[in-house]
């Protein structure tokens, strides 16, 4: 990987912020991307009802999201930002079902978002943002699973688990062969070092 772990995490809080203003039907699926192991293939599909219900005219979020078998695990704080984007695009108080009948993912002109315009999508903003690496859906699929196991968050035994393939797959086709490479502060900790805290 030629670009520090660091210097990925801040393209990518870029490229999300800018998408979430400029690219808002695409958005959903930068983030999704970032914050589940779906494929864009599955997140494509996701329709407004697969996210949310009317209760007394109101627009509410289920409790447990459920699309295709797959339980997506999000924190509050990742719920409320679906919540924008659901914001972004229909009226949620005072209105009916048939507003949750769109996709949650859109293109410029009200279409499904395609991979295709998607990944066109992420080209232009890396371009635009000056990155030194165009971004694509896999690499930021990747990056989810990538992120998860070297914050020490989840092992690789569970990030295969979600993405439903074996260790070996994970390792060397997803994550194309990139080195698991734990931060020393985390090492330390798990350590127990009395320098856990610092970075070298």
């Amino acid at each position: 990987m030629a670009e520090t772990l660091e210097q990925i995490r801040e393209d990518l809080e870029r490229l999300g912020n800018h998408m979430r203003v400029y690219d808002r039907g695409a958005y959903p699926a930068f983030y999704l991307q970032m914050h589940t192991p779906l494929r864009f293939s599955e997140i494509s599909r996701i329709r407004l009802k697969d996210l949310c219900y009317i209760e007394d005219g109101n627009v509410k979020m289920v409790p447990d999201i459920v699309f295709e078998g797959k339980r997506l695990k999000l924190s509050s704080e990742e719920r409320m930002e679906l919540a924008h984007c659901v914001l972004q695009r229909i009226p949620v108080t005072d209105t009916t079902e048939d507003v949750l009948s769109g996709y949650l993912c859109l293109s410029s002109i009200d279409t499904p978002l395609s991979i295709q315009t998607y990944g066109k999508i992420l080209r232009r903003t890396c371009d635009e943002l000056g990155f030194k690496k165009r971004y694509s859906s896999c690499d930021i699929r990747s990056l989810y699973g990538y992120f998860e196991i070297v914050s020490g968050r989840k092992t690789i035994d569970e990030v295969a688990l979600e993405y439903g393939v074996t260790q070996f797959y994970l390792l060397n086709r997803i994550f194309a062969g990139k080195e698991i490479r734990y931060a020393d502060s985390l090492l330390n900790q798990v350590a127990n070092n009395k320098e856990a805290g610092k970075d070298d």
